[in-house]
């Protein structure tokens, strides 16, 4: 069994990687490019999102889920949602170290991360549909996540999520 933390790392560095290679975007309120094959939304703190780019992913015998960003306010805000590459649809996965939900901005002067605050962190995320052999996945999350600003020194700043939805086609890594 892999340990945590390396498997914490390979889904950064993934989806640092992905992130990385989205279409750029300028600091404005106009769109990015909507060429992604997925989507995402959710309910944060009462405040409806819908995330302007979205791209599955999925990392062999680790994770499936979706990655992406949107523009807020002039600033680029990011987000994965994740479960486990074993899930088995319409099951519900803890958000602590088996499912991930993280948002943060391109400063990251906030970060919320289930995964690095997860003796506080409560919800789950649940495939509701996964076709292997097509590439593609749907499923929904909610939950309360904290910051992990600090790394170490746990805040007691928290998003709510509800309504969570994702969507589309993955790559598989």
């Amino acid at each position: 069994m892999r340990s945590r933390s390396t498997f914490v790392l390979t889904l950064s560095l993934f989806t640092a990687a992905a992130l990385l290679a989205l279409p750029a975007c300028k600091k404005s309120n106009s769109n990015p490019s909507t060429s992604s094959n997925a989507s995402a939304s959710a309910t944060i703190n009462g405040t409806a999102t819908q995330f302007t780019y979205a791209k599955g992913f999925e990392l062999k015998g680790q994770q499936i889920g979706v990655a992406g960003y949107t523009v807020s306010n002039g600033d680029t805000i990011y987000y994965s949602v994740s479960a486990p590459d074993s899930a088995n649809v319409n099951a519900a996965y803890a958000i602590d170290v088996n499912a991930n939900v993280q948002y943060w901005d391109k400063a990251h002067s906030f970060d919320y991360d289930s995964w690095f605050a997860y003796s506080s962190t409560h919800g789950s995320v649940t495939l509701t549909s996964w076709d292997k052999s097509g590439k593609t996945v749907a499923g929904t999350f909610s939950g309360v996540i904290y910051s992990s600003v600090g790394l170490g020194n746990w805040s007691n700043d928290s998003l709510v999520i509800t309504n969570g939805k994702f969507s589309g086609s993955y790559i598989s890594q």
